[in-house]
């Protein structure tokens, strides 16, 4: 009869410690879903690899909001915004703009702007790296020769206002010039 006092006592413990572990799992839980009321992507060892090779390079701009860089991510040329440490609900939500001026003028049609379009939606995603944060929204470079581009952001919600723009437009020849010195074998066409 001891013996099976023993057995009960040990099964109403063990059920007793699963309870307490699978309540304090859940509750751990809902405190994650319910806190997430900010934006906050998720930090991805994956998404780590292909761009920490961005610390290494040289931008082809740099400013106190973003560097951008173009180089070769996963076999595609890419250009890449980089920001540091927080960035505001405004480059959150705000597309991008990318107008590129080809060598080519054929290319342009009818467009008088003397541009093609390359606007893109924010896309950014988060990774972690020795403790600091960073920010990269990206976008594919353009497989046509390029004379120069000019980079900037809208402002919120799509109004069509600008909160944030390079200046100058960027040169081919500049950017030919750091993608070389950055090893990267991306040809863009040299303005002369």
């Amino acid at each position: 009869m001891k013996c099976m006092t023993d057995l009960f006592v040990k099964i109403r413990l063990f059920i007793f410690i699963g309870i307490v572990v699978f309540h304090s799992c859940k509750s751990d839980k809902d405190k994650d879903v319910n806190s997430s009321t900010t934006f906050k992507p998720k930090i991805s060892k994956t998404v780590v690899f292909p761009f920490k090779k961005l610390l290494g390079l040289k931008p082809v701009y740099k400013d106190s909001v973003y560097s951008i860089f173009i180089t070769t991510i996963s076999k595609h040329d890419k250009i890449l915004f980089l920001a540091t440490g927080k960035i505001s609900d405004v480059q959150k939500e705000s597309k991008f703009f990318m107008h590129v001026y080809p060598k080519d003028k054929s290319l342009l049609g009818e467009n008088k702007s003397g541009n093609l379009n390359y606007d893109f939606k924010s896309n950014f995603k988060l990774f972690n790296h020795l403790g600091k944060d960073y920010y990269i929204a990206e976008t594919s470079l353009p497989q046509i020769d390029i004379d120069k581009i000019n980079f900037g952001q809208y402002g919120f919600r799509g109004n069509k206002s600008i909160t944030w723009s390079v200046k100058p437009v960027l040169k081919s020849k500049s950017m030919q010039t750091l993608l070389d010195e950055n090893g990267e074998f991306i040809p863009l066409i040299i303005d002369k």
